[in-house]
């Protein structure tokens, strides 16, 4: 085979799961029966967007008794501020005579009595007011809990309850559940191993993660945006989110995909077949077929493995023809035949994935 010049991507593999962007379990803030519903199952729908209306006449009745308790407490106020406004008058006049010692002091204490039991009376009705202001907010926001909105743009679930059910506040079963799948999530682990290389080249700038989603579905490419705070110590992983924009839903929540992460790509690497590279007392080697079509062996220093290719970080520049096939019958000087794919003999190796094994044919100098 040739030693062939090519980028190589350095990549880790592992299989994930799709995760939904946000999740949420919609449930009812005030009870009441439910009049209507706004969307179909598995319908896509958007923030805000009504999902039921419930019955709104015992939170309007509600708001109604506020406002008037409102306006009681307002008209109140007006009286007492009047009354308090005449009284600080009456105080004013009544010092200049008492100063005059044209009335008594006793006279003059009782104003002063009836302006302070006023300007107490304005200050509770004043707080009486902000307790029944508050009180038409809690009212209104009871109306408008009335209608049940959706969180965030996503698409429905099953309807779990149906039009006409009575439905409580907070309660434990939801109505609906909403995902929003664009974007949408990958969750896969990597080997502890990888995880320095991982922050350093993440901190270089954005992984891409592609993705292979089942039944031969086309790949999707997206981007590592997570890497969790710590080692799974039972399994030594840790784990990794990529983010998809899903704008066309290739991806689907709960779907096992294979996830690939691009650590770094090798430029104008040296590859040759992971079936070249032999392990001996002298270290790690290939045989390179010479111009005489004979078997020379070549140490080489391997950078890394990547599927059935390795990469040959020192000993070869690239162009050689190895031997892939026989090792165990050759020896440096031994005669190869470079096959074709569909088995055939070559005198010289062309271009593609030929075979280069051991000849059956003795050294000249043997026969």
């Amino acid at each position: 085979a040739r030693a062939e010049l090519r980028d190589v991507p350095v990549e880790i593999r592992n299989i994930g799961t799709v995760e939904a962007y946000r999740t949420a379990e919609i449930k009812a803030r005030v009870g009441g029966q439910i009049t209507k519903v706004h969307f179909a199952e598995g319908q896509d729908v958007e923030a805000d967007q009504p999902l039921f209306d419930l019955d709104r006449r015992p939170f309007e009745a509600a708001l109604a008794q506020a406002e008037a308790n409102l306006h009681r407490q307002q008209a109140e106020l007006a009286r007492d501020r009047a009354s308090l406004e005449k009284a600080d008058a009456d105080v004013l006049r009544y010092r200049s005579l008492r100063a005059s010692n044209t009335i008594s002091d006793e006279i003059f204490q009782e104003y002063v009595l009836r302006q302070k039991t006023l300007a107490a009376t304005v200050q509770a009705g004043q707080a009486a007011v902000e307790a029944a202001q508050a009180a038409v907010h809690s009212a209104q926001l009871m109306l408008e809990y009335a209608q049940v909105r959706a969180p965030f743009a996503g698409r429905t679930g099953d309807l779990l309850v149906d039009e006409g059910n009575l439905v409580k506040a907070d309660d434990a079963k939801a109505l609906l559940v909403i995902t929003q799948i664009e974007p949408i999530y990958v969750r896969f682990m990597a080997a502890e191993k990888y995880l320095g290389e991982i922050r350093a080249q993440a901190a270089k700038g954005p992984l891409s993660v592609r993705v292979l989603p089942p039944a031969n579905r086309p790949a999707v490419e997206g981007k590592l945006t997570f890497i969790d705070n710590m080692v799974d110590r039972a399994t030594g992983t840790i784990a990794l989110k990529a983010t998809f924009d899903n704008h066309h839903r290739e991806l689907w929540p709960g779907e096992f995909v294979e996830a690939v992460l691009t650590l770094d790509v090798i430029r104008n690497a040296v590859v040759v077949p992971a079936e070249a590279v032999q392990i001996g007392q002298q270290g790690t080697y290939v045989f390179v077929v010479d111009d005489q079509q004979k078997a020379q062996m070549k140490s080489v220093a391997v950078r890394l493995n990547v599927g059935n290719d390795a990469v040959i970080a020192e000993g070869l520049s690239g162009g050689e023809t190895v031997v892939v096939d026989g090792h165990m019958r050759l020896t440096p000087g031994a005669p190869v035949v470079i096959r074709q794919p569909n088995g055939s003999a070559a005198s010289s190796s062309p271009p593609g994935r030929s075979a280069a094994e051991p000849s059956d044919r003795p050294p000249a100098s043997d026969r």
